[in-house]
């Protein structure tokens, strides 16, 4: 016999495993609710024979008392074995629905035409109640109704009491469709247990799934952060010490803060026989793009100066410019990428100060003054700016006590809670400000000014400012 939940094609959701879970779960309801429905059964079923006292014909009742507890007493038989050898739950349900159908199917024969109705309806009652309780399949059902049927044609052909008519009339239309209802209503029942423990068996698969999944990308997310960290340890290999720049410098303040691990801004320092070399940076992007780029433009950079003896820091720029073209093919694709730089380079003798710039400006504060030297707009590599040929070299006298400062556009274009950028207005009032101050208590500054105006926002940019106090 195929069960309902078959018919609906529940089955077709569950793998081997999923229905063999099924069957376990299954199992387990049953010994729970057949066990329940047993127990009631057992409870409840001598009390009804309150209805024969006041319903069943008196020189029979001691018969019909006898009966109920007859079919209570081999309930608490089977309660009992259950309990020592849990067996199939099945057996639970059988001696409730069994002995009680038969004792109502004899009573309905030998009692009395006008008492006939209420034992009709104690049957209805019993097989709706176990409707409701019992977790059999559909063969089990049907085995009960057939042997019900029977009881009642048997006693009914015995005692000949009542005729069909009587009988059908009097309940036994209700009894057959409460028959039919009990058998849907168990199996009915049955199938949303096993919908839902099909959903929920599906999800366990699907977050099973989802754990593995997330236990992958944990693991190449560790692998990814490791090597970030490791090209972090890479790239400040590359860039300048303190006791460098203090040597060739004297006072000095840098703030260098990449948005991410690594940073696509990267300041550099050479020294030759001559001159000594400064830049601040900043590579398109930032995070792994950014950092890559700013590989290439340290080279570069060394290798213009170091090895092409390149000195003006014009003629750096435009020669990084063309070598960084061709490494990246711009002439023949669609890499766009590049970099702004300010480099300053100060003769050992002379003490002038030759200063080259592709988009990054050079700020030089004198007292209570702040001149801007307006870099070239345009980029090392990326598209041409209409119009340029070669970047320019500007050749500026220091004066006693300047401050220089170079920054990358992270600073002036960071926004605020109210959506505002910093600016180059104020970074230039900062500077103002910063340049009264030693290096420890303007890098102390700086660092606070950008907190305080960064707020609960995000930082957007590589962050890099590099001064020099001139002496």
């Amino acid at each position: 016999m195929t069960d309902l939940g078959n018919l609906v094609g529940i089955d077709s959701f569950l793998d081997q495993e999923g229905q063999a879970k099924w069957e376990e779960e299954k199992t387990k309801q049953a010994i729970s609710y057949n066990r329940i429905g047993l127990w009631i059964a057992l409870v409840l079923y001598p009390v009804w024979s309150l209805l024969d006292y006041f319903l069943a014909p008196h020189d029979q009742y001691h018969l019909f008392l006898n009966l109920r507890l007859l079919c209570a007493g081999i309930m608490l038989v089977f309660a009992l074995l259950h309990l020592k050898w849990k067996f199939n739950p099945d057996w639970l349900a059988y001696p409730v629905v069994l002995t009680i159908g038969t004792d109502i199917a004899y009573k309905c024969n030998v009692v009395s035409h006008e008492i006939l109705t209420p034992y009709m309806i104690q049957y209805c009652t019993l097989f709706v109640c176990s409707g409701m309780l019992h977790i059999w399949r559909t063969r089990n059902s049907l085995l009960v109704v057939a042997i019900t049927l029977t009881s009642f044609i048997a006693f009914r052909e015995m005692y000949q009491k009542h005729t069909y008519p009587e009988v059908l009339s009097n309940g036994g239309l209700i009894i057959i469709t409460v028959l039919i209802v009990y058998v849907f209503l168990i199996q009915t029942r049955v199938m949303l247990m096993k919908k839902a423990f099909t959903a929920r068996y599906r999800l366990s698969i699907a977050l099973d799934e989802v754990k593995e999944k997330n236990t992958i990308i944990e693991k190449k997310n560790l692998q990814i952060v490791d090597s970030i960290n490791y090209g972090k340890r890479i790239q400040h290999a590359f860039l300048p010490e303190t006791k460098e720049l203090q040597c060739a410098f004297g006072d000095h303040l840098l703030m260098y803060r990449p948005k991410n691990v690594v940073s696509g801004d990267f300041y550099w320092f050479a020294e030759t026989e001559r001159k000594k070399y400064f830049a601040v940076v900043d590579c398109t992007g930032h995070g792994v793009p950014g950092a890559f780029m700013s590989i290439i433009g340290a080279s570069l950079l060394n290798q213009l100066v170091h090895e092409k003896k390149l000195i003006e820091p014009n003629d750096i720029l435009d020669h990084m410019r063309e070598h960084l073209r061709v490494l990246l093919k711009q002439d023949s694709n669609d890499v766009r990428d590049g970099m702004e730089i300010g480099l300053i380079s100060i003769d050992k003798t002379t003490k002038a100060l030759h200063y080259a710039g592709a988009r990054i400006m050079l700020f030089i504060v004198n007292g209570n003054e702040i001149q801007d030297i307006e870099p070239d707009k345009q980029p090392i590599g990326g598209l041409d700016y209409k119009g340029f040929t070669k970047y320019t070299n500007h050749v500026i006298t220091l004066r006693e006590n300047s401050v220089l400062f170079m920054t990358s556009d992270g600073y002036p274009d960071q926004f605020s809670d109210e959506n505002k950028k910093y600016g180059k207005k104020k970074t230039k009032e900062l500077f103002l400000e910063i340049a009264k101050n030693n290096p420890q208590d303007g890098c102390q500054l700086i660092n606070s000014t950008f907190d305080e105006w960064r707020g609960n926002q995000d930082q957007i940019d590589d962050v890099l400012v590099a001064g020099f106090w001139i002496n």
